[in-house]
């Protein structure tokens, strides 16, 4: 288990963008993902025993399975890779992606047919959004050796977005909005578990595919408020509400809403002053996309 940090984490979509295919280092052009805050280098697996008959211990011990893996947290400076791959605007299929990283001159690979296992985004006021991914693929590259050269469009000069171009947290009844917290949340978050699964055949220990499940997703929103009972009776009567958050600047530029979502809520009256500090979680069937 590897994790990088620093300014010297680099990381790139090569998916449709290298020049005489996999394997040739020095054809490879990154599209841009993020700046990188960290990411971690996996390979967890399971291993069998092999009995030894009249002996304490085992004959041996063999790999049964590898899952080549990838955590990354970045701010995004775009929603090219996003949108793409991480959060597509549909209920179809995800697309897989080959995921290259760089540390130093001599540790540089690639996940190959990856797809996102779990996908987060996190944002709170007077930091970044953030975004933070699981990818499991068939295989990682081995023995790479290249310059940073090709690394160079995977870093930009973009500041990353602050969440208080966050301009839109609302919750609505269909297309009735019973609570707009634009101006009153916190911090919140929102994740897509897509139930990914690699799949073995055969006497190899690495996937021959990577396979997308049921889909779940989740979120919470923390907000400032002088009243919470708005909510109250959706929440003991089991209705289906609508959450809607709304980044309008860029590079995010994106509204994602919540359909049919199940919300519970937890409020706490701040000692000494008429407000309300409320933790409102839900969950959902799926999310989409669309402009503000």
């Amino acid at each position: 288990m590897t994790r990088y940090q620093g300014t010297d984490s680099r990381l790139g979509n090569v998916s449709g963008h290298q020049a005489g295919g996999v394997g040739n280092g020095s054809a490879f052009y990154m599209a841009l993902v993020g700046d990188v805050e960290e990411f971690e280098v996996r390979a967890q697996g399971d291993t069998f025993d092999v009995p030894s008959l009249g002996n304490s211990y085992p004959a041996a011990i063999e790999t049964a399975k590898v899952r080549p893996e990838l955590e990354v947290s970045y701010h995004p400076q775009n929603t090219s890779f996003l949108h793409t791959y991480l959060i597509p605007n549909s209920a179809g299929n995800l697309s897989s992606h080959h995921m290259a990283y760089y540390a130093n001159s001599a540790d540089y690979g690639i996940l190959f047919g990856a797809l996102p296992q779990r996908v987060e985004v996190r944002f709170a006021k007077n930091s970044p959004v953030t975004v933070r991914f699981t990818d499991i693929g068939t295989n990682w590259s081995t023995g790479f050796q290249t310059s940073t050269g090709n690394f160079a469009t995977a870093v930009s000069s973009t500041e990353p977005m602050m969440s208080e171009k966050l301009t839109s947290v609302r919750i609505l009844d269909g297309a009735t909005v019973i609570r707009d917290m634009t101006s009153l949340w916190r911090r919140g978050d929102f994740s897509i578990d897509y139930g990914t699964t690699p799949q073995y055949t055969g006497t190899t220990v690495t996937p021959s595919d990577v396979l997308q499940g049921v889909r779940r997703v989740r979120g919470s929103l923390e907000v400032s408020v002088n009243e919470s009972a708005k909510l109250l009776p959706y929440v003991t009567n089991a209705s289906y509400l609508n959450v809607e958050v709304g980044f309008q600047n860029a590079p995010m530029s994106s509204c994602y809403t919540f359909y049919s979502s199940v919300v519970r809520t937890n409020s706490v009256t701040v000692p000494g002053t008429d407000v309300q500090r409320q933790r409102i979680e839900f969950e959902c069937r799926f999310v989409t996309r669309s402009s503000l």
